[in-house]
């Protein structure tokens, strides 16, 4: 060495590879001067559990792929390596179930989703929390049945009262029908449920033979019953000339009993008060001044 040389000399600086110069070189050199970090969760990662499924998590697959990488550079003799997993367990979170590895001291190295966790019979599912936004369609879609519930109780209650003026109107009609024919007097006591009385006409046709006993026009028919008119008692076959003498509406309501004492049809009534009344018939009542 020299004498004016105090350091021995040094070589010259040594030029990179073409490895050292390549990008993935470039993050070899990096990763592999850096200290190992707690891994945490960066922003992103936040925003991207938001999406996740409930029991997921971006720490979950972001430090496993970090965990993954660093045993890669470790491999490749960076000399960051990660624990082997020496024992499985199965864990459930939020209603899923997952597979963990677990290395030596009990670390969590990976991190498997299985499924939903299988409930007990009888037990519900946990609900997963909705957004306000969900709550507010099912509150929109609450109101709109219960409008819908009440629209249609308003149409029914509409309906029935219809319905009811209908009846009363087709019962008032029917009522005013029977009362304007004097041949259905009868057919309107009973629907009335008023009893029929005794008319004036009939006097000189009440026999005691077949059940009269001095009644008076005005009283009640004896035998009447609503459900079954044919226990009245009978009436004489008038005469032709105590026929020709009653009014039109006597001679219908004549006719009317007899439907409802025999079930006789009026013209047949009258084709046989016709052919057998006296004088030229064999049965009847004489009339006379």
């Amino acid at each position: 060495m020299p004498d004016n040389q105090l350091y021995p000399p040094q070589s010259p600086p040594k030029a990179p590879s073409d490895f050292e110069k390549s990008w993935f070189g470039k993050a070899l050199k990096y990763w592999t001067s850096q200290k190992p970090k707690p891994f945490s969760m960066s922003p992103y990662g936040q925003e991207i559990s938001k999406g996740l499924p409930q029991g997921w998590s971006a720490s979950d697959i972001l430090g496993t792929a970090n965990r993954e990488a660093r045993g890669a550079l470790g491999a490749l003799g960076g000399g960051m390596t990660i624990q082997p997993v020496v024992r499985y367990q199965t864990i459930s979170e939020g209603g899923w179930d997952f597979q963990i590895g677990l290395d030596k001291d009990g670390n969590v190295v990976s991190r498997e989703a299985l499924g939903r966790t299988e409930l007990p019979a009888g037990q519900a599912e946990p609900q997963a929390p909705i957004s306000q936004y969900q709550q507010s369609q099912i509150d929109l879609q609450r109101q709109q049945m219960e409008q819908e519930q009440q629209q249609y109780q308003q149409q029914m209650a509409w309906n029935q009262s219809q319905a009811a003026g209908q009846m009363y109107n087709q019962e008032r009609q029917y009522s005013a029908n029977l009362m304007a024919n004097p041949q259905s007097w009868l057919e309107y006591s009973a629907y009335a449920k008023k009893p029929p009385a005794i008319q004036p006409w009939m006097l000189p046709l009440e026999s005691s033979a077949y059940g009269w006993q001095g009644n008076q026009a005005g009283q009640k028919i004896p035998n009447w019953n609503a459900e079954n008119a044919q226990n009245i008692p009978q009436l004489l076959n008038p005469s032709m000339q105590y026929w020709n003498r009653i009014s039109p509406t006597a001679q219908q309501q004549y006719l009317g009993y007899e439907q409802a004492r025999t079930g006789a049809r009026p013209e047949d009534t009258m084709f046989r008060q016709q052919a057998t009344a006296p004088p030229s018939g064999y049965r009847g009542l004489r009339w006379g001044r």
